[in-house]
C-alpha cells in the first residue's frame, strides 16, 4: 500500500477550504514516464538516452497550409499538437490559442517563463512533425 500523508492533507483541503479549487488525478502512465525520468537522471549514464521517437518533417511553409486553424503550435523546431491539454495549461488557453495554425512560441517558452522538466517532457509527449527549413 502507497501510504503518502500529503494525499490526504491536500484531499482534506481540497474538501474542506477552499485553498485547493481542483484535485486532478494524474493518469498512471504520466506517472510511470516521471519516474522513469527520474531515474535516469539521478544516475550516471551507462546507457545511450534511447532515440527519440521517429517523426515526419515538415517545411515552415507546408506548416501553415496543413494546420492552419488547428490547436497546434511549433516549440524548438518541432510541430506540438497542444489541442488534448490547452485547457490544463497553467498558464490559461489563450497563452496557446495564439499559437494555433503553427506559429512559433519558441521565444516565449524559453524566455517568459521557465518550464519545469515536466512541461518539456509534456511538451515532448505532444510532437507530431520535426520542422524542415528548406
Amino acid at each position: 500500500m502507497d501510504w503518502d500523508p500529503t494525499k490526504w492533507i491536500i484531499y482534506l483541503l481540497h474538501h474542506l477550504t477552499s485553498q485547493i479549487p481542483s484535485v486532478r488525478r494524474t493518469p498512471d502512465a504520466e506517472v510511470y514516464r516521471a519516474r522513469e525520468r527520474v531515474l535516469i537522471e539521478s544516475k550516471p549514464l551507462l546507457h545511450p538516452l534511447p532515440e527519440p521517437k521517429a517523426l515526419p518533417s515538415i517545411s515552415r511553409t507546408q506548416i501553415k497550409e496543413i494546420f492552419r486553424n488547428s490547436p497546434v503550435v511549433v516549440l524548438d523546431g518541432y510541430v506540438v499538437d497542444v489541442g488534448a491539454f490547452s485547457k490544463e495549461h497553467p498558464g490559461g488557453e489563450g497563452l496557446l490559442r495564439a499559437g494555433y495554425g503553427g506559429r512559433d512560441l519558441s521565444e516565449g517558452f524559453r524566455k517568459l517563463n521557465y518550464h519545469t522538466r515536466h512541461a518539456r517532457g509534456l511538451m515532448e509527449d505532444m510532437r507530431i512533425a520535426k520542422v524542415i527549413d528548406l
